[in-house]
């Protein structure tokens, strides 16, 4: 949930307000916030990353091989 300044308010009118206030409260008190790797990507570089990044997890692929394939997306090789 991406966290602007003073918008508080308008999750309060939200259906879904027994989620985002309390999320939104805790990212505003946090020392920092960052968003996920997929987020700062966009959709288009996003997919590659997290469909070779399930292959990693699934033991089908190593580390290695997704560096590589994750360096070649961004080269557009």
């Amino acid at each position: 949930m991406p966290l602007i300044a003073g918008s508080a308010g308008l999750l309060n009118s939200s259906p879904l307000k027994r989620y985002l206030v309390p999320v939104y409260n805790d990212v505003a008190k946090a020392p920092y916030f960052q968003y996920s790797w997929d987020q700062a990507l966009g959709p288009v570089k996003a997919q590659p990353m997290v469909t070779n990044l399930g292959k990693v997890f699934d033991l089908t692929e190593t580390p290695q091989q997704f560096a590589k394939i994750m360096n070649g997306y961004q080269t557009g090789s």
